[in-house]
């Protein structure tokens, strides 16, 4: 299994425990925890998209050369998957970080 896939699976477990009306400390952290990774795994991902999107307007520029076209079509299929996975890692984040904050996440506790 991917990385990728096991960060999913991670949010899911936790979002399915976040589900309730109540949490302990140890959840929360546990959420806190896979909201920094998964969001830091956007922000990787999104990085390497736009190198991705940089790459195919060079290519753009040399589409005749030999190979250029395939170069082309394969980091735009490269490119359109990866954005496929941002897009769904930041939706599932937004739903466990919603849960995370409804649940009282993130509040400061006083002295």
């Amino acid at each position: 299994m991917t990385e990728y896939a096991e960060l999913l699976q991670r949010i899911e477990r936790l979002s399915a425990r976040a589900d309730g009306p109540r949490a302990d400390g140890t959840l929360l952290s546990e959420i806190e925890d896979v909201l920094a990774e998964g969001y830091m795994r956007a922000l990787t991902e999104e990085a390497l998209s736009r190198r991705l999107a940089d790459r195919l307007d060079e290519l753009a520029l040399t589409i005749d050369q030999p190979g250029a076209s395939l170069e082309a079509r394969r980091l735009a299929a490269q490119r359109r998957s990866l954005d496929g996975r941002i897009i769904t890692l930041r939706d599932r984040l937004t739903t466990v970080r919603e849960q995370f904050i409804r649940l009282g996440g993130g509040q400061s506790v006083p002295s």
